[in-house]
């Protein structure tokens, strides 16, 4: 046909045109964009965010510890910072960008997270498993420096890679992770007395320096578990009073047990003492003492939640989210939200979409940490 030509010219020309317009256009709101591949700028390991820079979106692109794998979510900020990471994003409404499903790639020269999946006492050696590697880590019990007793299985770990003759991986050196709000797990406390029914008060046994809130209780059989602000896992209990209920708060002595976090001579907290108020030194004009007020105490409940923002001052530093799941407004602190969204009118936040943590004071108010915007 003598419009062959020139329907040639047209479809080529609409081609040329389609690529522009994708190039320039990477992303529509709600609708994810794939095979990404960036590095990680910065990693905050106790808010649980960080961004990913050097992408094809030429904008750093935020991401949660909830979008990694589960054995790189409590990784020392050291681990992730510089690695090659591939992911997907979604594009908000506002424009910005969130990462999703992000992975980390094995890299040649660099320790690799994990999970141990089996060990056996008898034999000496046990298996890694790792999102990052296509089959298990064999290691030698000598290669993990902890003690004797520690129960190994199921242990997040940090493993340095050696390529064995046959091309399969042994660990020439494995460590233990540390949760980054805590460090490393607590000393073994001292023995208790108080342990057969003989509790006595917390302020005479001078053990109780944690707090907690009851996440399960069975009162026949004497047993529970504990959310902990900053601890990974839940952490059990023995006790037989009565007045702890789920959802109340209580106070413990910590006592490191095979490597886990044990609750020993738990006290429910029956209301707010106010502690001596530290005095600003720095603060003294003309015989007058003002009073630095302390931090409130917080603690984890488990529980996340989301919302829209209702109110936000940037002058005062805080504001409040409204969520449909919850009965009343949340409490947040300015420095619970993203740096760069601190200093932003209030005007600008009002509406956002945003998900959070939710803790518990003391006096039992609820307050969101973590706050992430949902792009």
């Amino acid at each position: 046909s003598s419009f062959g030509p020139n329907l040639s010219l047209v479809a080529g020309w609409c081609s040329c045109v389609c690529a522009v317009q994708t190039a320039e256009m990477p992303g529509v709101a709600g609708v994810p964009i794939s095979a990404l591949q960036g590095t990680v700028k910065s990693w905050n390991g106790m808010k649980g965010f960080g961004f990913i820079e050097g992408s094809a979106l030429e904008t750093d692109v935020m991401f949660s510890h909830n979008e990694l794998p589960e054995e790189c979510r409590n990784v020392h900020w050291k681990f992730l910072t510089g690695r090659a990471v591939d992911f997907k994003a979604q594009q908000g409404p506002d424009g910005r960008y969130k990462a999703t499903m992000v992975s980390l790639p094995f890299a040649d020269g660099l320790p690799v997270a994990g999970r141990i999946k089996s060990y056996s006492e008898k034999h000496g050696y046990g298996f890694i498993v790792s999102s990052q590697m296509n089959q298990d880590i064999r290691f030698d019990r000598k290669v993990i420096d902890v003690p004797a007793t520690t129960a190994l299985q199921g242990q997040l770990v940090i493993v340095d890679i050696a390529v064995r003759p046959d091309g399969k991986y042994n660990a020439a050196k494995v460590s233990l992770q540390e949760n980054p709000g805590t460090g490393p797990m607590p000393p073994a406390a001292p023995p208790n007395p108080y342990m057969n029914g003989n509790r006595g008060s917390a302020e005479h046994q001078g053990l109780n320096s944690m707090v907690g809130l009851v996440k399960a209780f069975n009162l026949r059989g004497g047993t529970g578990l504990l959310t902990v602000s900053g601890y990974p896992g839940d952490v059990a209990f023995n006790a037989g009073d009565p007045s702890i209920i789920v959802g109340s708060m209580v106070s413990f002595s910590p006592v490191n047990t095979d490597g886990r976090l044990w609750a020993n001579n738990v006290l429910p907290i029956q209301g707010t003492h106010s502690a001596k108020r530290p005095m600003d030194s720095s603060a003294r004009a003309g015989g007058t003492v003002r009073w630095k007020k302390p931090r409130t105490q917080e603690v984890a409940t488990g529980q996340y939640g989301s919302g829209q923002i209702k109110t936000y001052s940037e002058q005062k530093g805080f504001g409040f989210i409204r969520s449909d799941g919850l009965a009343e407004d949340i409490f947040f602190l300015r420095t619970e939200m993203p740096e760069e969204y601190r200093d932003t009118a209030g005007t600008e936040l009002v509406g956002c979409t945003v998900n959070f943590e939710l803790v518990k004071t003391v006096d039992g108010k609820s307050r969101a940490q973590q706050v992430v915007f949902v792009q």
